[in-house]
């Protein structure tokens, strides 16, 4: 939505529904706001995925996210290096130069997961995995319409579908949604302390 350039890894839903085999192929596209509204995009950079260790979409994985522990951000949330987190499909977050951007995490291929840019007075936080669907609250839509049928709408065969529903039961969330919440409230309530702040 708020990229310069979205690059996509794989085939398209039209390639997939006529029976096209996946392959790691990139497509590059402009940024749906630039693209469909004309509005200058506020990330000036590359969303590129999905991610290399979650090939291809819509594979499901809680990724192990380690975190920046020098941002404040996670600082102040006592949270641990690394956190799993589950990741549908999302792109690697790569800034032009000219744009600073806080990273507060990292995929495990050491690509930014997560970060804060500046957009006018205020922030834009780009958060690619999921941190709001955890196994308690939504291990059912991972598991039966993302990676069933919607995966069917992206030519998954049965085979496929069952096993990537088997690495998702064998896999699970091995630190379990607890750290997920703690990083979502953090990221809100430092989104409002910002708001503040900018507002005086």
């Amino acid at each position: 939505m708020f990229t310069e350039k979205l690059i996509w890894i794989g085939i398209g839903l039209d390639e997939a529904a006529s029976g096209k085999p996946w392959k790691p192929r990139s497509n590059s596209l402009s940024g749906f706001m630039a693209n469909f509204h004309g509005v200058e995009p506020i990330f000036k950079g590359v969303i590129r995925g999905p991610q290399e260790t979650n090939q291809p979409y819509p594979q499901t994985h809680f990724l192990p996210i380690k975190l920046n522990l020098d941002h404040p951000l996670i600082e102040n949330a006592h949270l641990p290096e690394t956190i799993y987190l589950c990741t549908i499909g999302s792109g690697s977050l790569i800034p032009n130069n000219d744009q600073k951007m806080e990273v507060i995490g990292w995929f495990p291929n050491g690509t930014a997961s997560m970060g804060i840019v500046k957009y006018g007075e205020g922030h834009l936080y780009l958060i690619s995995p999921h941190p709001a669907m955890t196994m308690e609250n939504a291990g059912d839509l991972m598991k039966y319409h993302v990676m069933g049928t919607h995966a069917k709408r992206w030519g998954w065969d049965e085979r496929r579908i069952k096993m990537a529903q088997e690495a998702f039961d064998r896999e699970g969330d091995p630190d379990g949604p607890d750290s997920d919440y703690i990083l979502m409230k953090a990221i809100l309530q430092d989104a409002s302390e910002r708001s503040i702040s900018s507002s005086k």
